[in-house]
């Protein structure tokens, strides 16, 4: 398991999970979880074992609430934003970020962990079970991979690096040194 690259600001994504919805796991307030993947190195060490164990809570709750197909929502939570995709091939995904993390970014993640997730794991369009994590040995490591590819969304999402390249475009067109001469040398008003 390796670590994920520092994204800017602190942009992450902390956890993200695959749910069966229509389901429902024993002992459990929710569907069947098939997929989970985690990115926790940013809290305390002690504090990850907690903090993980809240993120499947409410994550199990928010793709309970999830019902139409095509559904996107987010949720603000302790600092976190959730989001939360029900996907039309059949599983919902959430994911924790914090508050700076792009919407669009996000959701954009969801849709390719839930594409991924039903291409690794075909049979997930049926019955998975009742047990949690049925099918992890065929999509965790990929889980995972998704995760810490998303952890910087300007690496991710193309639509953010065309926006960065502007930007710095932009940054270098307005530099003093870069204006033609009778530019620099008439005073701005």
């Amino acid at each position: 398991l390796r670590s994920a690259p520092d994204p800017p600001c602190g942009m992450k994504i902390l956890f993200s999970a695959v749910f069966k919805p229509g389901t429902e796991a024993p002992g459990k307030d929710g569907p069947v979880m098939l997929s989970q993947a985690a990115e926790l190195s940013s809290l305390g060490f002690f504090q990850r074992s907690t903090a993980k164990e809240v993120f499947v809570m409410f994550s199990r709750q928010f793709a309970k609430a999830s019902t139409e197909p095509g559904q996107r929502s987010s949720v603000r939570k302790d600092g976190y934003m959730s989001h939360v995709y029900h996907s039309p091939m059949g599983v919902v995904a959430v994911c924790f970020a914090d508050d700076e993390y792009p919407q669009r970014v996000a959701f954009g993640y969801l849709s390719k962990v839930c594409e991924d997730f039903v291409l690794a794991v075909p049979q997930s369009r049926g019955d998975c079970g009742t047990a949690d994590l049925p099918h992890e040995a065929l999509f965790a490591a990929k889980h995972q991979e998704l995760l810490v590819k998303f952890q910087d969304p300007g690496q991710a999402d193309q639509l953010t690096q065309i926006m960065a390249e502007l930007e710095k475009t932009k940054l270098v067109r307005d530099a003093p040194e870069t204006r033609p001469r009778h530019a620099r040398d008439t005073p701005e008003t």
